[in-house]
Parts: C-alpha cells; structure tokens; sequence
C-alpha cells in the first residue's frame, strides 16, 4: 500500500499547479491542495474494505478528482464534515 500511495498521489498531483515561493532560499513545492490531496488518498487507502472483492477507483478528469472505496465512514457523516 505504501508504494501505490506515492504512485497515485504523483499522479493525482501532475497537473496542479505550483506558484513561485522560497522561504530562506529554498523554494516551497507544497501548497495547501498538495495537503489536501495527501490526506484524501490516506484516508482512502486507510479506510477501505480489503475484504470486499471491489477495490480502491480513483477517476481523474480535468477538473474533477473521485476516491471511491469499499468501505464506511466509522464516525458517521455528519461528524466526518464537522471534523475532528
């Protein structure tokens, strides 16, 4: 799981734009979408069903990024927007 996590997210990433930024010379390549996007992928690796004979879907069109996995949100919906 650990090697397509890296494979995917390089991929999902591809296409997200960078602006210019340094801080103490160094330029800073991760913006906050690189963060969302890494947390998105985690907790649906994280959170799949492996059991379940479907596996992990992940869709990338143009404007548009689907995690699909065979699972269920432990903590309900509601408390998964409110975070925490």
């Amino acid at each position: 799981m650990y090697l397509a996590f890296f494979r995917v997210y390089n991929k999902i990433i591809k296409d997200v734009k960078i602006p210019f930024k340094l801080v103490g010379g160094i330029r800073v390549d991760d913006t906050p979408v690189h963060k969302a996007l890494r947390e998105a992928l985690a907790n649906c690796l994280v959170n799949t069903d492996f059991y379940v004979p479907r596996g992990v879907v992940i869709k990338k069109e143009r404007d548009l990024l689907i995690l699909e996995n065979p699972g269920f949100i432990r903590t309900g919906k509601d408390q998964m927007r409110k975070g925490g």
